[in-house]
């Protein structure tokens, strides 16, 4: 069976590449890897104003080339597990 694609969010989250688009950003990126499926899943989350709760706006499935282009621009906050 098949797992519905959104069931990869906490994984993509605790074992994923996570990064910071920028310095003064309130926005942070999951990148995922699924051994499994060998499918990318990206998690695009951001930060409020406190600091106190994270809201993720939008998961989905993505390309190598994508991640490519976050690790260019962003800051590498958390590595892979």
């Amino acid at each position: 069976m098949q797992w519905p694609e959104f069931l990869h969010l906490p994984f993509a989250i605790m074992r994923g590449l996570v990064i910071q688009e920028t310095k003064r950003s309130n926005f942070l990126v999951a990148c995922y890897q699924n051994t499994d499926n060998n499918k990318r899943y990206k998690a695009a989350m951001k930060i409020a104003a406190d600091g106190d709760e994270i809201y993720v706006t939008t998961f989905h499935r993505t390309r190598n080339r994508q991640t490519k282009a976050l690790l260019k621009k962003g800051i590498i906050l958390k590595t892979h597990d």
